[in-house]
């Protein structure tokens, strides 16, 4: 018998389990397998293999009632398996204390029953691996003999009675023309009538394994009289056959035929048998499936010889130059009817084709084919291709493949010439140069007149996956070439753009329908391109820390006018004066600038501002009345809430542009600092209401 390491670990848990439960020095089993002398050690616990070895046979011999199953210090329980035959002993060294005698004689049954069930799971096992080292070895021989398919069937037959040790087996084969069952081959058999049987699809055993695609056994042939005709079982019973197990034949949905096992006792077939007569079946299925590919070799020759001249065909329409457009026009001529072409690369997006040139577009049709990940090819007016028009379809996919992956490397050049070009210009201000003029005229863009910026970020998505949408989307959806001047900044993506509001809606469309969260900022319509660039960076990060997807610099009242403020003195002025009272304190209290500011958020609300900044509303209010101490006046007043609120949109707006309106604090070593601009020293950032960073200890 095999035992796995998984088998003899669960063997000794078992063991550990009844050593536990009966206190015992030590637990064995051992087990002597058929025609074997000597018995063998399965598993020790609390003993060694060796001295285990030893007292095996004198174990085995209490078992089998040569000496008494239980003395003052062990005690022996047979194993059995469920046909009541000894398999083997659990014993108990019960000298040092174990549980009383009662006790041992009620759980070691138990127990033995346990080890008996593991016994049995390795026997299954057993059987079930020579069964699949049987099935490997028809395999092999059906790959052998596959030319011959009778020489393969009758393989599969006969080695089918052989594992299964029945008397006869056999095998019927579906006649599709006239919907009967047919005997095919079989082996073991006797009588005449028995080896002309013909059954209707539907009757009999086999015509129902047919029909329901299942396994039929029938244990007792001559008390069951399965519903079959009277001359089928007339020459079922006249052959003597007492039980039958019968598997479909399938190749993939379709069934080929039914394979039969047969004894001429009752027998009650396992599952483990089904099993393995339902491989044989689909071994045989496949020899007969290999059988009818080579019937049709010489037809795949001539479809082949027809294949390369489409392939010749389709290459050289491709060669001319005249692009996909030509493509398509001589593979509506090969297949004799109109295609329709879809792509993402460039315009037009649809476009029909006859064998005549471009066609006006109509309904689709049902088959489409994949053109690798760019696009598909629809045929019109057909339900179904002959396979030679499949194989044009196929080539024709490939090589327009091949001439949208040109086309896309193009306009990946292009992308990148007016992608250097923006970034270019975003740090360039008017009047520009005259070199960079003529290279704008050259794309099609006007310098003088005004643009947008819009700023494009995301934390869902890197920032290359990020251009690409934006590129495909603004290119797919708009038609003035300006949108085409995008390029990469940092993590942030900036377009250039005459008219915005379609280049949001693409934007966000596309990002919508690939689930992918946007910040989208828009600078005024302005003609100097590094302004643009400024104020389009700080409305991003305004959408971004206040949970918004598009922020408009005309809408943001009196504050858009310090988003290109030329000198941010000023600025720092007015946060200073209303924080800078504070700044002193926040170097050795972190806690102090994060819970005004998040009080603020909170328009003053104590529970919201307590719960965004992880504390206990009575430390809030503590924190409350020394900021009004440090501040001198009450932060929760509504004109110092308002002062104190323009202060913080002010630190976040700059910071978007990277200017960091609070001057630099040397907190302690030890402490974490609470940076306006939403970077983490030493803490945790959350968000809380509105966007509010909230910093606290990790």
């Amino acid at each position: 018998m095999r035992w796995s390491e998984d088998e003899a670990a669960l063997t000794r848990s078992a063991l550990e389990a009844a050593r536990s439960v009966l206190r015992a020095d030590y637990c064995a089993v051992v087990w002597r397998p058929a025609g074997a002398a000597m018995p063998e050690v399965i598993a020790t616990q609390g003993i060694s293999d060796a001295r285990a070895r030893e007292r095996a046979a004198g174990w085995l011999d209490a078992a089998l009632g040569g000496q008494p199953r239980a003395s003052q210090h062990h005690r022996v329980e047979p194993v059995r398996d469920v046909d009541g035959e000894l398999r083997g002993a659990l014993v108990a060294d019960l000298r040092s204390g174990g549980v009383r005698p009662g006790v041992a004689r009620a759980l070691m049954p138990v127990f033995a029953a346990h080890v008996a069930l593991l016994f049995e799971k390795v026997e299954l096992q057993s059987r079930r691996t020579g069964a699949y080292e049987a099935l490997v070895q028809i395999g092999m021989q059906i790959q052998a003999a596959e030319a011959d398919v009778d020489q393969a069937l009758e393989l599969i037959v006969d080695r089918s009675r052989d594992l299964l040790g029945t008397d006869l087996a056999w095998m019927g084969l579906v006649n599709e023309a006239d919907r009967t069952l047919d005997m095919r081959v079989a082996v073991g058999a006797l009588t005449e009538p028995f080896m002309r049987m013909q059954l209707r699809l539907g009757d009999g055993v086999g015509g129902q394994v047919v029909a329901n695609r299942q396994p039929v056994v029938v244990p007792d042939y001559a008390r069951s009289r399965p519903p079959t005709p009277s001359w089928v079982s007339d020459a079922i019973l006249g052959e003597g056959i007492g039980s039958m197990l019968c598997c479909p034949m399938l190749t993939g949905e379709k069934v080929v035929g039914a394979l039969y096992v047969g004894s001429r006792r009752p027998v009650d077939f396992q599952p483990i048998e089904i099993a393995l007569v339902s491989a044989l079946a689909a071994q045989g299925a496949i020899a007969i499936e290999n059988g009818r590919l080579y019937e049709a070799l010489a037809q795949q020759n001539r479809l082949l010889e027809g294949s390369f001249a489409i392939h010749r065909t389709l290459t050289e329409a491709a060669l001319t130059g005249a692009g996909r457009a030509n493509i398509c026009v001589e593979l509506a001529r090969l297949l004799g009817t109109e295609v329709v072409l879809e792509q993402e690369i460039s315009p037009p997006f649809r476009a029909r084709y006859s064998a005549s040139g471009p066609a006006p577009d109509g309904p689709d049709g049902t088959i489409a084919i994949p053109v690798e990940d760019l696009g598909r090819v629809v045929v019109c007016g057909v339900d179904e291709l002959t396979p030679l028009q499949a194989k044009a379809l196929e080539h024709a996919a490939t090589v327009l493949a091949l001439e949208l992956v040109k086309e896309r490397a193009q306009q990946h050049v292009q992308w990148q010439l007016q992608g250097d070009l923006l970034s270019e210009l975003l740090d360039a201000s008017p009047p520009f140069a005259p070199s960079l003029v003529a290279r704008a005229r050259r794309h099609g863009v006007d310098l003088a007149r005004a643009r947008r910026i819009v700023a494009v970020r995301s934390s869902s998505v890197v920032a290359d996956d990020l251009l690409d949408v934006v590129r495909r989307a603004t290119g797919r959806s708009l038609v003035h070439r300006d949108a085409a001047l995008v390029c990469l900044r940092g993590e942030d993506v900036l377009l250039a753009a005459r008219d915005a509001e379609p280049v949001v809606r693409a934007i966000t469309a596309a990002a919508d329908r690939q689930r992918i969260s946007l910040a989208i900022g828009v600078s005024d319509d302005c003609g100097d391109f590094a302004i643009a660039h400024r104020q389009s960076m700080a409305c991003a990060r305004l959408a971004l820390s206040e949970g918004k997807s598009v922020v408009y610099a005309e809408r943001l009242g009196p504050l858009r006018f310090m988003l290109d403020a030329p000198d941010v003195s000023q600025v720092r002025a007015v946060v200073h004066e209303q924080l800078g009272p504070l700044l002193p304190h926040d170097g050795g209290r972190p806690d102090l600038l994060g819970t005004l500011r998040a009080f603020v958020a909170a328009d003053g609300n104590v529970a919201q501002t307590a719960e965004a900044c992880f504390i206990h509303k009575n430390t809030l209010r503590y924190r409350l009345k020394r900021l009004a101490d440090i501040l001198g006046r009450d932060p929760a007043s509504p004109d110092v809430k308002f002062h104190l609120r323009m202060a913080f949109d002010l630190i976040e707006l700059f910071a978007g542009m990277g200017i960091d309106l609070l001057p630099d604090r040397q907190p302690p070593p030890d402490a974490a600092s609470v940076n306006p601009t939403g970077a983490r020293h030493g803490g945790l950032r959350s968000s809380g209401k509105n966007g509010t960073a909230v910093h606290r200890r990790p």
